[in-house]
């Protein structure tokens, strides 16, 4: 804040910016980070994405988290969707996916939470990813959420055989035999 405070002609405020919303966001201050991020996508939207520093795409994928943190759904979408056009080839756009998935799911969109998650999953970068077994493990969830358990169960399975994140693989697993259980 002080550098672009007292810096705001150097060429390299935009980047420091770019860091104090990144901050702000694990700072818990998803209101502060959206802002920012929300001032900085003005300022560099215009701009060409060919060549473009590799910063400047993840400012719509932070400013997406931004929005499921603090609730805004309505513009969600239009965030994602706005990186989407941007570049339709974005090696970000696993992440964008994931997080527009999980602002579908908290809104029991199950079936556009599910698309969502499924294109993170399928996405060249995001294959194999943490993020794409979070989205695995989340996708199971809203069939959970659903009591729709048989593929529940599947999908949760997907993420203990086909993936290597114990962080994912253990509760997936704890789903998968509470699913077990449900179906008697």
């Amino acid at each position: 804040e002080q550098f672009a405070a007292k810096y705001d002609k150097s060429p390299r405020r935009p980047e420091v910016e770019f860091y104090l919303g990144e901050a702000q966001l694990h700072e818990k201050n998803a209101e502060g980070a959206r802002k920012t991020l929300e001032k900085l996508r003005g300022e560099i939207a215009g701009a060409p994405s060919e060549g473009a520093p590799a910063w400047h795409q993840r400012v719509w994928v932070l400013l997406a988290e931004s929005l499921v943190q603090t609730k805004q759904y309505d513009e969600l979408a239009a965030v994602v969707e706005d990186l989407r056009k941007r570049d339709p080839e974005s090696r970000w756009l696993y992440q964008a996916d994931e997080i527009l998935g999980r602002g579908y799911k908290n809104q029991a969109k199950f079936e556009e939470a599910r698309a969502a998650f499924q294109r993170a999953i399928d996405h060249p970068a995001g294959r194999r990813t943490e993020t794409a077994a979070k989205s695995q493990f989340l996708l199971a969830e809203t069939y959970m959420l659903q009591k729709d358990y048989k593929r529940a169960q599947e999908a949760y399975l997907r993420v203990y055989h086909l993936y290597k994140f114990p962080d994912w693989q253990a509760p997936a697993l704890f789903q998968a035999a509470a699913c077990d259980e449900l179906l008697n």
